[in-house]
């Protein structure tokens, strides 16, 4: 919330009701294609909440990355400038999100097991965040180690989604219409047999 505006000389101008700014509905379509892409890449037919969410806020974080055009500068990020730490590869573009991860439990000298299965969500200023494949639930290590990801992982997380209710990682209009992949390419179009088996998919 904003007080006193002309104190700091302020122009608001409020969008009308039921209307669109169209800065506000560019920066949305430009994030929901960022989740869509990340989506796609996924083996998984369907993710589970967590890692939705993950990808939202990924998609969000990473159009901080690089310095905008017309900002207030042309050598540092938002993210740098609003006081986050600068990014490591090594760190940030490793590891991406939906791969298989083994994350370290700190334990003593028993049988109890050294790591646990987990699902690489993003790196943190301080460690990794991890879906645990038992409970489902965010974590957080300080190290993670990834392996290729076997079928049993996929079909692990896709019951995680299923028991969720989500069945595919379809997106569709406000109309209901299913949005593929074509609908981005000028000239291509899915044949109807396609479309069918699309639709019985879901």
């Amino acid at each position: 919330e904003i007080r006193d505006a002309e104190d700091w000389n302020i122009d608001i101008v409020p969008c009308a009701a039921q209307g669109h700014e169209p800065a506000a509905e560019r920066n949305n379509r430009t994030i929901k294609e960022r989740i869509r892409i990340q989506a796609q890449r996924l083996p998984c037919k369907c993710i589970p909440r967590v890692m939705m969410k993950v990808l939202g806020v990924t998609a969000t974080e990473q159009l901080n990355y690089f310095p905008a055009k017309n900002g207030l500068s042309d050598f540092y990020s938002p993210g740098v400038i609003m006081g986050e730490a600068p990014l490591d590869y090594q760190d940030n573009f490793i590891v991406t999100c939906g791969s298989y991860a083994q994350a370290e439990e700190s334990t003593t000298n028993t049988m109890k097991a050294r790591t646990l299965d987990g699902i690489y969500l993003k790196a943190l200023r301080n460690g990794h965040g991890v879906m645990d494949l038992v409970t489902g639930k965010p974590i957080t290590r300080h190290k993670v180690t990834t392996f290729p990801t076997a079928d049993d992982i996929i079909r692990a997380v896709e019951r995680m989604a299923i028991d969720e209710g989500c069945k595919s990682n379809t997106f569709r209009s406000k109309s209901g219409e299913l949005l593929s992949d074509a609908d981005w390419i000028a000239g291509v179009d899915y044949d109807d047999y396609d479309e069918e088996d699309r639709d019985d998919d879901n």
